[in-house]
């Protein structure tokens, strides 16, 4: 694949930056009008604020530290088997004993528990999958609340491996087999497995329940720095979503960045800001420029720094997973440098609210005030918000943050892959493939190895509609063929280049392919496209030792000035 790298800092920015304009549309308008987010204001929000909660403490992670005692049970490196040399490690992915399982629900009321590289531990939930099946290595389980034919063995330990050896870029699956004496019986006798396609992304991020192709034959689509070009596992990044009392999912991931850092400003003194604290969410620190050098990016996650630096720089520890507690959400960073007041380490807490509205973005810390050595803040953010799916039976669907995606223009685009000795050809929304001698289809694949003339074969007769969860866009196809139905779905990507009428358009290729007893029973195409992108605008500043957030003016619409003098009406 093509412009991975920069689909990859594409969709970071789509999913960090608090303004946004889609595809070249403003959708936030700013005026010279600015809020001053000054002492007062601080502390009016004091008022009903989160209670800092010292009864939260959480075991640290030191996946460094915790490496070097005890390893993935599997070898979680990826290996060439054309070059010999290793491409990726999924290692940092793998969750050691005591650590939570990897979560990932369907639309249909299941949950899914996985561990990568290893066998699902006895936490949470999911150790009644563990204690269920106590004589067999269990990887991936399949439950559903309030059902007590559940929960079912749904895959075993196993090793990931590249998509296509030639071309690494393609990605990674992870395909956990059935266990022929636990793996629970479903339809027709067969027995349940899963599959995880990892694809190149911002962070380390998590599974996203992609399909159930074959019965009980489970697919997840997992998008990872870690199967990037650039990838460092050596940097230490803990899993960023937390699932609430009720089982939604909130997933901070579009808060972490590798680029930069959030700040937040003490605010106490009306005219002068004492301290500047510098933040990363489920990781390191980032070294950037404005970084103070005593700020250590290997283990610290959040760093205070005085203003007049008559002090070297603080560290406040590194931060664990977000914490769902009593209704809030909160991260805590542990283990920091000592406090002076009581010789303890110091610490900080983040509390995230989902705001009222959607039109603040991502936001930014705040910070609010300092108990017995741990620092808090809050942070109104919509990635605080639970992860919705939204559905369309058109070729236009609007996600939970009013971000609208048209897939409709890439309807005159026919795209054509190659694997192996077939050609697949098809098209979205509407796009008419000839396949042989029909030619009303939407997905066409040609054996070219039969020189026969029905060599091509009908998978799919049209789109049935459109799909966004956390970001992701795919589309989804009728099959030609009742009795030999073949799962199809689209996926997009972001590429700033690929226009709908420019060359990088038909850039397209095969991610996921599953086969049964040689039967085709499922593909995963993934389309790279501008369509999916977002740009950013940042809305706040700091300047002369205050903060400025201009979100209070983000708007949907217009703003309306009249100019009095000439009795105009201007907009912005």
């Amino acid at each position: 694949m093509k412009s991975k790298n920069l689909a990859r800092s594409c969709r970071f920015c789509s999913r960090r930056c608090s303004w946004l304009l889609h595809v070249g549309f403003a959708v936030c308008f700013t005026l010279l009008n600015v809020n001053h987010i000054n002492g007062s204001i601080i502390e009016k929000n004091v008022e009903n604020q989160h209670e800092y909660d010292p009864s939260i403490q959480h075991k640290p992670i030191d996946q460094d530290l915790r490496r070097k005692a005890d390893s993935p049970p599997v070898d979680c490196r990826v290996r060439n088997p054309i070059a010999g040399n290793v491409e990726f490690d999924l290692s940092p992915l793998w969750r050691g004993p005591d650590e939570a399982n990897y979560v990932a629900k369907d639309n249909d009321g299941h949950i899914y528990y996985l561990n990568i590289c290893g066998d699902l531990n006895p936490v949470g939930p999911a150790a009644q999958c563990v204690e269920k099946y106590p004589l067999t290595k269990i990887s991936a389980c399949q439950d559903k609340p309030g059902d007590d034919r559940f929960p079912h063995h749904a895959g075993s330990r196993a090793v990931p491996q590249l998509f296509n050896p030639s071309e690494p870029s393609e990605g990674v699956t992870l395909l956990f087999p059935s266990n022929e004496i636990d793996s629970s019986d479903c339809h027709n006798d067969s027995r349940r497995k899963s599959k995880i396609i990892f694809k190149c992304g911002p962070s380390r991020g998590r599974p996203l329940f992609l399909e159930e192709n074959d019965p009980c034959s489970y697919t997840f689509i997992w998008e990872t720095d870690l199967v990037c070009s650039d990838a460092d596992p050596s940097i230490t990044e803990v899993p960023c979503y937390v699932e609430t009392d009720n089982g939604e999912i909130v997933d901070l991931s579009p808060l972490v960045s590798s680029v930069m850092n959030w700040k937040a400003l003490d605010e106490g003194n009306q005219y002068t800001a004492t301290d500047q604290y510098y933040l990363s969410v489920c990781r390191p620190l980032v070294r950037t420029e404005d970084l103070p050098k005593g700020c250590n990016t290997e283990s610290s996650g959040a760093c205070q720094q005085q203003t007049d630096k008559s002090s070297p720089p603080l560290s406040l520890g590194m931060p664990t997973s977000p914490q769902y507690k009593s209704g809030e959400i909160l991260m805590t960073y542990e283990f920091g440098d000592k406090c002076a007041e009581t010789d303890i380490p110091n610490k900080a807490q983040i509390f995230f609210t989902c705001p009222a509205s959607v039109d603040k973005g991502l936001g930014s810390p705040k910070f609010r005030g300092k108990i017995n050595c741990v620092s808090i803040f809050d942070w109104d953010t919509t990635a605080a918000c639970p992860i919705v799916t939204r559905h369309s039976s058109s070729c236009r669907v609007v996600d939970e943050n009013d971000n609208e995606f048209d897939v409709s223009v890439l309807k005159n685009i026919k795209y054509k892959v190659m694997l192996r000795n077939e050609r697949y050809d098809f098209g979205v929304c509407g796009s008419i493939i000839k396949c042989g001698d029909s030619s009303a289809s939407a997905v066409c694949r040609t054996d070219l190895k039969d020189s026969s003339k029905n060599k091509a074969t009908v998978l799919a007769t049209k789109t049935t509609g459109v799909t966004v969860t956390d970001g992701q866009v795919m589309v989804s196809y009728e099959s030609a063929n009742d009795d030999h139905a073949v799962t199809v779905i689209t996926t997009f990507v972001c590429n700033p280049s690929a226009e709908p009428n420019s060359q990088e358009s038909m850039l397209a290729s095969i991610i996921g392919v599953n086969y049964d007893s040689g039967i085709l029973k499922s593909l995963v195409f993934e389309v790279e496209t501008s369509v999916v992108c977002f740009s950013s605008i940042e809305c706040a500043v700091e300047a002369d030792g205050l903060s400025y957030d201009l979100s209070v003016l983000a708007k949907k619409t217009y703003w309306r000035v009249d100019t009095g003098l000439f009795h105009r009406t201007s907009l912005l």
